[in-house]
C-alpha cells in the first residue's frame, strides 16, 4: 500500500503538459514501428516480386530451347513416319514389293521410340520455390502445367511401347543378314532379302500393326509441341518478348498460328 501511494503521488505531480508530450512520443515510436514494419514488407515484395521476373525470364529462355528441339523433333519423326506410310502402303495396300532402297529404312525405324528430352532445370527449381505462384498470369500458368501434364503422359507412353514392342523383323529372322565392321561408325550392318520377306504373310502383318502404332504414337508429340510453343508465347508475353526458337528459324505456318493465339490469350489473363 504504501508503494501504491508513493506511485500515485508521483502520477499526480506529472503535468498535463507533460502527460501530453509522453502520449506524442509513444504515439511517434508505434507510427515509427508500424512504418518500418511496412517499409520491410515492401522491400521484400519487391525482391519477391524481382526474384519471380528472374525466374518467369529463365523459364522462357528454358522455354524457348525446348520448342527448338522438340520442333526438330517432330519434323524429323514426320519425315519417318510418311516413309512408313509409303512403305506399308506399297507393300500391302499395292501388292508391291518396294524397289526403293531407301523405303527399307522402315524395317527398323517402326521399333524407334526415342526419348522425349526437353530442359526441365528451370521448371524444376520454380516448382521447389514456392510453385508455379511465381507467374502472375494464369493463362501462362495454364500453359505450363498442360505441357507438363502432356510431357508426363507421352514420357510413360513411350516407355511402356519400347519395353514392348518388337521388331519388323527379328535379329535371328532367316530373311535377315548380319555383318559386322569394327571400322564402321557402327559396326552392324543388316540387311534384308526383300523378295523373301514380300512373300511372308507374318512380316507383313507385322509391318501394318507397327507402322499404325509409330504413326500414333509419334504424332501425338506434335501435340507436344504445340503446347511447348504455348508456353514459350504465354511466358513471351509476360517479359516482352517473341517467342523465337534457338535453332531452325523463327515460327512459322500453323506453329506461327498457335504462338499467336497464346499471345493474345496471355494479354487477356
Amino acid at each position: 500500500m504504501v508503494l501504491f501511494g508513493q506511485v500515485r503521488g508521483a502520477i499526480a505531480e506529472v503535468q498535463r503538459r507533460e502527460w501530453a508530450l509522453l502520449c506524442l512520443e509513444t504515439i511517434g515510436v508505434l507510427v515509427g514501428i508500424l512504418i518500418a514494419f511496412q517499409l520491410n514488407e515492401w522491400a521484400e515484395n519487391r525482391r519477391e516480386t524481382a526474384r519471380n521476373r528472374e525466374l518467369v525470364e529463365r523459364l522462357f529462355d528454358e522455354a524457348q530451347r525446348n520448342v527448338s528441339w522438340l520442333r526438330n523433333q517432330r519434323d524429323e519423326n514426320d519425315a519417318i513416319i510418311s516413309r512408313e506410310v509409303k512403305f506399308a502402303t506399297a507393300l500391302l495396300h499395292d501388292g508391291q514389293c518396294p524397289a526403293n532402297e531407301d523405303l527399307w529404312k522402315s524395317v527398323y525405324t517402326v521399333g524407334w521410340f526415342p526419348p522425349i528430352v526437353v530442359e526441365n532445370s528451370v521448371y524444376d527449381e520454380m516448382m521447389g520455390a514456392g510453385g508455379l505462384t511465381a507467374i502472375e498470369n494464369s493463362s501462362a500458368r495454364r500453359a505450363v502445367s498442360r505441357f507438363q501434364s502432356e510431357l508426363t503422359m507421352m514420357k510413360d507412353r513411350a516407355a511402356f511401347i519400347r519395353l514392348n514392342s518388337g521388331p519388323a523383323v527379328p535379329i535371328d529372322d532367316p530373311n535377315s543378314n548380319v555383318s559386322y565392321d569394327p571400322t564402321r561408325d557402327d559396326p552392324e550392318d543388316i540387311t534384308y532379302n526383300h523378295a523373301a520377306l514380300c512373300r511372308d504373310a507374318a512380316f507383313k502383318k507385322r509391318v501394318a500393326d507397327k507402322v499404325r502404332d509409330h504413326q500414333f504414337v509419334l504424332s501425338q508429340r506434335g501435340e507436344l509441341v504445340r503446347s511447348a510453343i504455348e508456353v514459350c508465347s504465354s511466358l513471351g508475353r509476360i517479359v516482352g518478348k517473341k517467342c523465337t526458337p534457338f535453332r531452325g528459324g523463327p515460327l512459322t505456318g500453323q506453329d506461327a498460328r498457335y504462338a499467336e493465339d497464346a499471345w493474345k490469350e496471355a494479354g487477356q489473363r
